[in-house]
């Protein structure tokens, strides 16, 4: 599968993109793993 993750607000800054901060992309990539894991075992 795929998963996108959006730029750092920094560097969405030089770019004009959709951004989101670290603390919510890690949050999220361990909310998604933590899914995927319980529904494969």
């Amino acid at each position: 599968g795929f998963i996108h993750v959006p730029s750092l607000p920094e560097q969405a800054m030089k770019k004009q993109g959709p951004s989101m901060s670290l603390d919510l992309i890690v949050k999220a990539l361990d909310t998604a793993v933590r899914v995927v894991s319980e529904e494969l075992y």
